[in-house]
């Protein structure tokens, strides 16, 4: 048997002690053929193998198997293992982090320091819950428990996206926020934002920059370092209808 580029494991003996010491340490496994062909002497084989093994985790893998046979015998196999990366699960944790950050940094802005208001001419401290809320109360004019609301959501969304835990949930959240706070305050100033000093108040082209990044996150998920992607992970694990058990025939080798 030989693997990649690695040096050829020689004799069954040796190869059945391989194959035994690696299915003992094997917690959770799944395997899926994808294609298979044989010509003459020899069988082609790719599968998709997703294992988590004892000492080295979670594995993803693409397997493609080339199996001589002799006299009904398996004389040599050739194997080439490939890191299972599909086009659409490219990782989100730089978008995960540039949203919960600025959320994150929102919500203790919010809770810790004050606010120049231009229309009424005066500085608005917001310390603490009760001096957020009479602010979205008071100043902006939110209801009271749309004002909770965008509390809980930039807390709590902020820490569950840089977890990516719930990233759908909290994105989906965020744009729901952001569409509010366009037609509740910023449609009637126009798109661009107050750069010259001479509007009544702020656009909304920022506000569309954070729904283009919620909404990437709510299409992409979490990614794959995130808490959404290990829990997925165990699901499939635990839902898989292949079983160790059934999986530990090894090959014949002479």
């Amino acid at each position: 048997m030989q693997e990649n580029e690695e040096a050829p494991v020689i004799g069954k003996a040796f190869n059945r002690e391989r194959e035994k010491d690696f299915v003992q340490n094997l917690q959770r496994f799944q395997a899926k053929l994808l294609k298979s062909a044989q010509k003459e002497n020899f069988v082609f084989s790719e599968w998709e193998y997703k294992y988590e093994h004892r000492d080295w985790g979670v594995k993803n893998y693409n397997y493609v198997s080339v199996l001589e046979w002799k006299d009904g015998q398996v004389i040599q196999e050739k194997i080439l293992l490939c890191k299972l990366i599909k086009d659409h699960e490219k990782d989100t944790i730089w978008d995960r982090a540039k949203l919960g950050g600025f959320y994150y940094a929102a919500w203790f802005r919010n809770f810790a320091f004050s606010a120049w208001r231009p229309e009424t001419n005066r500085m608005v401290w917001r310390i603490g819950f009760s001096g957020t809320m009479d602010y979205l109360t008071g100043e902006v004019g939110l209801p009271w428990l749309i004002g909770l609301m965008v509390i809980l959501i930039e807390f709590a969304g902020s820490i569950l996206l840089l977890l990516g835990l719930t990233t759908r949930v909290a994105s989906l959240l965020i744009i729901i926020q952001f569409v509010g706070f366009i037609f509740t305050a910023h449609v009637s100033h126009g798109f661009f934002m107050n750069w010259e000093g001479n509007q009544s108040g702020e656009g909304f082209e920022y506000h569309l920059l954070i729904i283009s990044l919620s909404l990437a996150l709510l299409i992409q998920g979490g990614g794959k370092y995130s808490v959404d992607r290990k829990i997925a992970a165990g699901k499939q694990f635990t839902n898989s209808t292949h079983t160790i058990g059934s999986s530990k025939a090894s090959h014949q080798y002479s």
